[in-house]
């Protein structure tokens, strides 16, 4: 008989917690914003959205930010905003609602459905995020609102982290000169925009040479930027790479024609590259 009440007691007592459970759902649901499209219509998670064209670059966007989702938790300044960060109104397995601000770093497949893996400035750790879970997307830097998460992260998958069929090829000829390169331009330790601009231009006039008849690369920028980004050579790196081009050739010539813009920007990296025997110490070579 006591076991039969304490059954009773608990069985009511789930009951209760599940009722305010649902409730306090429709309560986050219910304040959760709605987006206003560039034709006044008011949207959610589930209604009829306006069609875009999802233009991948952003400074193209036919929208614009009329009404944002602003995520209320604290958001990281140490985290710059950059292509890569959105805010979304997201549902998880739990149908709790909530809008967070995110930092896209990768894209996973998984049982037919498509994840974002990304930094969560709510949960200050990385988090994965199924598109067909997020309600409302907003690119931070533009305001472009993205209609449809699931192909925009499929296209974006794409264009920044698809190398292309020819990457390995391409950034194996450009090998020895980026070493060079990259050793120089982090005397101060940093990658600035422009020496990064620099380092895909010389990949392009690299692939170039020696070449008799025009041929098209299919190879991503993007993922060369991020592979330089990480790259650290040290200078015995540098120096073996610059040891196995031929000194007269135009490898050669081409690299410190780069290595001379390089030091154009940085008195620092002057001094790296007379370490590599670019430049003389009184000037140019």
């Amino acid at each position: 008989m006591v076991y039969l009440l304490i059954l009773i007691l608990a069985g009511c007592g789930y009951w209760v917690w599940r009722s305010k459970r649902r409730s306090r759902r429709r309560h986050v649901k219910n304040s959760i914003p709605p987006l206003v499209d560039e034709r006044g219509s008011s949207y959610r998670s589930g209604a009829p959205r306006p069609v875009s064209t999802l233009d991948l670059a952003p400074a193209q966007s036919t929208y614009s930010r009329t009404t944002r989702i602003k995520p209320t938790h604290p958001i990281d300044p140490s985290v710059p905003i950059t292509a890569q960060t959105f805010d979304i109104a997201y549902r998880d397995a739990y149908d709790d609602d909530s809008i967070r601000r995110i930092e896209i770093k990768a894209f996973s497949d998984f049982n037919g459905h498509i994840y974002i893996e990304a930094w969560c400035h709510l949960r200050r750790g990385d988090r994965s995020f199924r598109t067909d879970r997020i309600g409302e997307m907003i690119a931070v830097q533009t305001g472009e609102i993205i209609d449809n998460p699931t192909r925009y992260a499929r296209q974006l998958k794409t264009q920044l982290f698809d190398p292309g069929k020819d990457y390995a090829s391409v950034m194996s000829k450009a090998k020895a000169g980026l070493s060079a390169l990259i050793w120089i331009a982090r005397a101060d330790h940093e990658l600035a925009d422009a020496e990064m601009d620099l380092f895909v231009e010389f990949i392009g006039e690299r692939i170039s040479l020696h070449r008799k008849t025009a041929s098209a690369n299919d190879w991503n920028p993007l993922v060369a930027r991020r592979q330089i980004e990480n790259s650290r050579p040290i200078f015995n790196e540098a120096a073996g790479a610059i040891s196995a081009v031929k000194r007269a050739g135009t490898e050669y010539e081409l690299i410190e024609k780069y290595a001379q813009r390089l030091s154009s920007m940085d008195a620092a990296a002057t001094k790296r590259a007379q370490k590599l025997g670019f430049m003389k110490s009184g000037g140019e070579s």
